[in-house]
């Protein structure tokens, strides 16, 4: 399978990763008659955000999250494969501006482009030739000039409505429920013509190792499922 704009194998290079196990043991040792600031509901890549931020500035910070782990979506699989593999989100988009950049930076994590490549498509359990690998990309491309005129033209629709061929019909399936998490004809035209070709790269290590990195040391409460919250 391959995914548009990104379409490289999420595979990368073995990295160190922190226990999930650790994280939520740590997370769980919290006092729980303290009391806090700002309490966040979710350890995912916003809440972890949001609780470096606040924490920063000097607030009394709790981070709530149902699941052992955090990062939400984001997560790393370093044992199907024998190497990190991203389940959830994998690359950088518009590395240059995104500032998931400058964390990387900051923990040191080396960050490689997308290379079209060094695709691969696998089916049936054997690699397609190159030359089926090709025909995606070619869809991939015609799909976003169609919709880059569409989208000059002011006339949204559906981005189902785009394709004109079985390859591109895969196409926009495959990166609407991979890359949106939607139904394509529920997916604007004008939002994937926004989104463009930019310069993404991916993270060595995987980008959910990235996110464990982060939430060290953050008061996270691993397994902690909230209900309600009150208004």
């Amino acid at each position: 399978m391959i995914t548009r704009r990104a379409m490289i194998a999420s595979a990368v290079a073995a990295g160190a990763m922190s226990s999930p196990r650790a994280w939520a043991q740590a997370g769980q040792s919290l006092a729980p008659s303290t009391v806090y600031d700002v309490a966040i509901i979710g350890a995912g890549a916003a809440g972890i955000a949001a609780a470096r931020a606040l924490a920063g500035a000097g607030a009394r910070v709790i981070v709530l999250e149902a699941r052992g782990r955090p990062g939400g979506r984001i997560v790393t699989d370093s044992q199907t494969l024998g190497l990190p593999f991203d389940v959830g989100a994998s690359y950088i988009h518009n590395a240059p501006i995104n500032p998931i950049t400058a964390l990387a930076a900051q923990q040191g994590v080396t960050v490689i482009p997308s290379d079209r490549e060094s695709l691969a498509l696998r089916a049936n359990s054997r690699n397609e030739p190159r030359s089926v690998v090709n025909r995606y990309v070619a869809a991939d491309q015609r799909l976003m000039r169609r919709s880059e005129r569409i989208a000059r033209s002011g006339n949204d629709q559906p981005f189902s409505a785009v394709p004109r061929d079985i390859y591109e019909r895969r196409f926009v399936d495959l990166h609407c429920a991979t890359d949106i998490a939607a139904d394509a004809d529920r997916v604007s035209v004008l939002d994937i013509a926004s989104a463009g070709a930019t310069d993404d790269r991916f993270p060595i290590g995987g980008f959910g190792t990235m996110m464990m990195r982060a939430a060290t040391g953050l008061p996270v409460n691993g397994g902690a499922k909230v209900g309600h919250a009150a208004a």
